[in-house]
């Protein structure tokens, strides 16, 4: 999560990339337009006034002439309904000619500039509305996103149409010659644009909060549900519908629907991390608990229900944008609004956890609240380091990695650690919803400091009696999501060592060839170790091949290898020929990129 510093930097970075976005292409237009309108009315009067001095008229005579023309030249006449220049704007404006090309260039610019104007002061509205509470936060997001999608999918079409306009004109006009290339490929690369844009508008990404757990029942945890349902009694609000165990290292409570592993969820969700009650007493558990709880009871999560699913079909739309050129008009605009959300969010976000900071500490005591923060902060912490150092490892992990034991046994050590103090600076509490507020804020906040030197002590202290221990089948659910979590780690893993390996043994060679088999293309085959051209059976390791480049064509790709002469130290071009690939076109630019790529990274790591 982004701190506000970085959020307030960014926005303003933004919000100047989104101002260059609109103004750009066509203040371009306007200047390139108008000094072109000018051109030809100077010469168009230069040659009336040559034309009128070679037939003899007067001075008095001529100057009348011209300067009826130049009131009315040939720049503006096409904008002109006056009846009595019907046959001078018929001559001068012929539709589709250079004169009403530019004339229309010029107005349209200026059209443009003013939207992009009014679209600037929309964005303006928007992030000021962003700054107020989620209600606000919600409307703002349903009213921007149709508004700067439209506005965005207008300015792709238009600004791509006058970027496919001045590609031809820009060099026909000071150079006196043109690119058809450039121009088809600037046509082409603007409507696929517009069709991208549009289409976003109409896309519905469908939103799903996916969560690793399973579901405690009343009957296995009798106990904890009994003291869930006192809390949110105290708290004056209704008790979850639900408590999900999970070994994730936060708790939470959501509105949301939850997609779990056997089905789905809805209604009032709690969710509790089933190491995290194996480390907490249980008073620090009950604040945690009602901090919890207390969301329910402020309509945090109501909220947060409505607000979640469009935020994140918002962030897919601006997703399906991001880094495509011809679409970067509308996406700056749009990324500027969401920062500034994001600034908003992060801001309520800080509110509502002192608020239900307070009122676990009203409903439990301060003191425990902050106890289990520090426990949650170092477990979370320490758990990190211990999957990072088992994520570096050079060989694959067979069967039970064994994390959280790893974890378990180290945490009471790690504690009296030199590291422990700067790992617990400035901490945070990890949540998959919210920034939340730093450690020694949230003490302040109920009034319970607890110094840094002590800690230690906190993470150590043994815990007596736990809600752990009051779910029957605590053991048995976290077993089997350690289990499934420990599996896909090991997956990741290998796949990066697949990455890392410049095979030196079988093992090794293996891994890599799992995830990066030989690929023939008829023409060139592509493997882990290099190209091999099939016509004269000539192979090219990745570190003699310095630079690819792929033609596209209409009568046969080519492929065009820069390649390195490893006794001379020369370098060569290699073409070769790819007839009826175009099926495979893209699997082969795929396949040469990310197999040049993984032998990369695995020179870096040798």
């Amino acid at each position: 999560m982004r701190s506000l510093h970085t959020l307030k930097s960014e926005l303003l970075r933004m919000a100047l990339y989104a101002v260059l976005a609109l103004a750009l292409v066509p203040t371009v237009t306007l200047l390139f337009s108008g000094h072109v309108l000018k051109t030809w009315d100077r010469q168009f009067i230069e040659a009336i006034d040559g034309d009128l001095r070679k037939s003899g008229e007067s001075a008095a005579e001529r100057e009348q002439v011209l300067a009826r023309f130049r009131a009315n030249p040939p720049s503006t006449v096409c904008g002109n309904n006056d009846p009595a220049l019907a046959d001078y704007r018929a001559r001068a404006c012929d539709p589709w000619g250079d004169q009403w090309q530019f004339y229309w260039a010029h107005t349209i610019s200026k059209a443009m500039l003013f939207w992009g104007a009014a679209v600037a002061a929309v964005i303006a509205a928007l992030c000021v509305a962003a700054q107020r509470d989620r209600d606000a936060q919600y409307r703002s997001l349903l009213i921007g996103w149709r508004l700067l999608s439209w506005s965005g999918a207008v300015e792709v079409v238009v600004q791509n149409a006058m970027l496919a306009w001045l590609s031809f004109w820009l060099t026909a006009w000071y150079l006196e010659r043109y690119s058809v290339k450039l121009v088809m490929l600037t046509g082409i690369g603007a409507a696929a644009a517009a069709v991208v844009a549009v289409a976003q508008i109409f896309a519905r990404t469908k939103w799903k909060f996916e969560v690793e757990g399973e579901l405690v029942r009343e009957q296995d945890a009798p106990a904890l549900w009994q003291r869930v349902r006192n809390l949110a009694q105290t708290l004056g609000t209704e008790p979850p519908r639900q408590i999900i165990g999970g070994i994730d290292t936060n708790f939470f409570v959501t509105e949301s629907p939850i997609t779990l592993a056997k089905g789905t969820v809805d209604g009032r969700s709690l969710f509790v991390s089933l190491p995290l009650l194996r480390v907490l007493d249980q008073r620090e558990a009950d604040a945690v608990l009602a901090h919890e709880l207390a969301h329910f009871s402020g309509g945090d999560t109501e909220r947060s229900a409505k607000l979640g699913p469009a935020l994140s079909q918002f962030d897919g739309y601006i997703g399906a944008m991001r880094g495509k050129v011809m679409t970067l008009v509308a996406f700056y605009p749009l990324i500027v609004y969401r920062t500034a959300l994001e600034l908003g969010l992060m801001r309520e976000s800080r509110a509502r956890e002192f608020l239900a900071d307070r009122a676990a500490a009203q409903a439990v005591s301060g003191r425990p609240l902050i106890s289990a923060l520090i426990k949650i902060s170092a477990y979370g912490n320490y758990r990190g380091q211990i999957e990072e150092e088992l994520f570096q490892r050079g060989e694959r992990h067979e069967g039970e990695i064994g994390i959280s034991a790893y974890v378990a046994q180290g945490l009471k050590p790690f504690a009296y650690s030199d590291k422990f103090q700067d790992a617990m600076d400035g901490a945070n509490i990890p949540h998959p919803f919210d920034s939340h507020p730093k450690l020694t804020e949230r003490m302040e906040n109920v009034s319970s400091p607890i110094p840094a030197k002590l800690f230690g002590a906190v993470v150590a202290t043994e815990v007596t009696a736990s809600w752990y221990s009051e779910i029957l089948n605590a053991a048995d659910i976290e077993s089997r999501l350690w289990s499934a979590y420990e599996s896909r780690f090991a997956q990741a893993h290998e796949h990066v060592l697949a990455y890392r390996y410049l095979p030196s043994n079988e093992q090794e060679l293996a891994i890599v060839l799992k995830y990066f088999p030989p690929q023939d293309f008829g023409a060139v085959a592509v493997a882990y170790d290099g190209v091999t051209v099939a016509k004269d059976q000539s192979n090219y390791g990745w570190d003699q091949i310095k630079g690819i480049n792929y033609e596209d064509g209409y009568g046969g790709d080519v492929l065009k290898l820069t390649v390195k002469d490893p006794g001379s130290g020369k370098t060569s071009t290699k073409k070769v020929k790819l007839p009826g690939i175009k099926p495979h076109r893209e699997l082969l630019k795929q396949t040469l990129g990310g197999y040049r790529h993984r032998h990369q990274v695995s020179r870096q790591q040798s």
